[in-house]
């Protein structure tokens, strides 16, 4: 098993602007900030994990219109100033407000802060 396979970013055409602008933000860290980096699929297994997260994602269904669950964040790094992980999330023309309160609580659910981009 190669390292880090586990959790790797799918990508495709249609978001193309959106995996640059992830990437970029990315490679601007500071390398021992990037050693931190979880990518949204490990960020959501270890949410999973989490005695919460069914409560939470009842909660978040029940709050979007469409009944739309997609609340973790585009990734996370390790923040010294808030005490753990910060998300990370780049937001297009595409996110509507509500898709992107929904990366806002997992943020304040499961990790210390949250960025967007």
């Amino acid at each position: 098993k190669k390292e880090g396979k586990e959790y790797q970013y799918k990508t495709g055409i249609n978001n193309a602007k959106h995996d640059i602008r992830l990437s970029e933000k990315y490679i601007s860290l500071p390398k021992k900030t990037r050693e931190t980096w979880k990518t949204e699929k490990q960020l959501h297994s270890e949410a999973q994990k989490d005695p919460r997260y069914d409560d939470f994602k009842k909660r978040i269904v029940e709050s979007h219109p469409q009944g739309k669950f997609q609340p973790t964040p585009d990734g996370a790094v390790y923040s010294k100033a808030h005490g753990g992980y910060i998300a990370i999330e780049v937001t297009t023309r595409n996110y509507k407000e509500i898709d992107i309160q929904q990366k806002q609580e997992f943020a304040k659910m499961f990790l210390s802060g949250y960025e967007q981009l």
